[in-house]
Parts: structure tokens; C-alpha cells; sequence
């Protein structure tokens, strides 16, 4: 992952309309934006119909269009595109779904993205979306550990956090999305 500070900059000066700082920045940050949506493609059960590269520029170009002063810096612009991409990934799960196909809802909440059944990535979206009124940032450690495969390590040099910051969120954010997902 990108660690480079001058990509605050880039994100910066592309906010501000800078054709040049967005082509510099997408240059930049391309082939971890490619490997996280590889990772998501690779992991859903179905598959996907959009190779990664084709996936990780769509949701680029959409993030650059809609909102790039969102992204006062690199963290938030990672937490950013893992949020995209989950959006994504449930707008196919919901098209796919009326089109009559469904799967079950199991109880497991995986420390890492492995295969999960859409109507499962469907409930963990609802429950993070839960999660981030209750605890914001254990949140969005989850989201990003979960979607992009960060490291802990990474996360709190991106999230400017302590490593036993980042395991606590982790710890928590899995507690409480098991229990809510738990079937009663």
C-alpha cells in the first residue's frame, strides 16, 4: 500500500480540479486499488462477471466525480474506496437477487473476506452500517481490514493509530457483528 505522504497532496490538489494531480494520484495508488478489488472478486462465491482492474477503475472514476474534497487525506481516501467497493459489490448481490437467485445467511463473521453468501455480505453491510453509529472507527478498522486485506500494521500507519488500537477495534467490531449476526 501507498504510504507516501505527497499523496495527501495529490489528494489535495486533485479536489481542487487538478486533471494533472488526479492522473498522478490514480498512477500512484492504481495497483493497490487493483489488488483490493481483486482480493473482493476473488473472494465472493459467484465470482464476477468484471475483471479487477475494470472494477477498481470504475470505482475510482466514481470517487473522483462525486466527491474528492471528502478526502482530507490517504486514509480517508482508502476508507473511502473500501466503502465504494462494498456499495458495489451489494448493488450486484441485490441485482442478482431479483433476478430470483438467493442463498442462506450463516453465523459466521470471518476476521478476513472469505467466500461469503451474498445474503451474508448483504447483513454484514446493514450491521456495519449499525456498527458505525455505536463505534465509528472500529467501524471503519472492520471495513477496511475486511474489504481492502490491510494488515494490522498497515491500518495504523494509515489510520495514524496504535497497532493495540487497532487489534482492540478489530476485537470489538467482531464481537458485536457476530453476536448480531448470530441466528436466535
Amino acid at each position: 500500500m501507498v504510504t507516501d505522504a505527497s499523496i495527501t497532496e495529490l489528494l489535495g490538489r486533485a479536489s481542487s480540479g487538478s486533471r494533472q494531480a488526479e492522473e498522478e494520484l490514480l498512477e500512484r495508488i492504481y495497483d493497490d486499488l487493483r489488488h483490493i478489488a481483486r482480493r473482493q472478486l476473488r473472494s465472493r462465491p459467484s465470482g464476477s462477471t468484471s475483471p479487477a482492474t475494470a472494477l477498481a477503475h470504475e470505482i475510482y472514476i466514481e470517487l473522483v466525480r462525486e466527491k474528492p474534497d471528502a478526502w482530507p487525506s490517504r486514509q480517508h481516501f482508502f476508507a473511502a474506496f473500501a466503502r465504494a467497493l462494498h456499495n458495489h459489490l451489494i448493488d450486484r448481490i441485490r441485482r442478482k437477487a431479483a433476478r430470483g437467485r438467493r442463498t442462506s445467511l450463516s453465523t459466521q463473521v470471518p476476521a478476513k473476506a472469505p467466500s461469503l453468501e451474498d445474503d451474508e455480505f448483504v447483513a454484514l453491510r446493514e450491521h456495519l452500517e449499525q456498527l458505525d453509529r455505536v463505534q465509528p472507527r472500529a467501524a471503519e478498522v472492520f471495513r477496511v481490514h475486511f474489504l481492502t486485506g490491510l494488515t494490522i500494521p498497515e491500518i495504523a500507519t494509515t489510520f495514524e493509530l496504535g497497532h493495540a488500537t487497532v487489534e482492540r477495534d478489530l476485537v470489538f467490531a467482531r464481537t458485536w457483528l457476530h453476536r448480531k449476526m448470530r441466528p436466535r
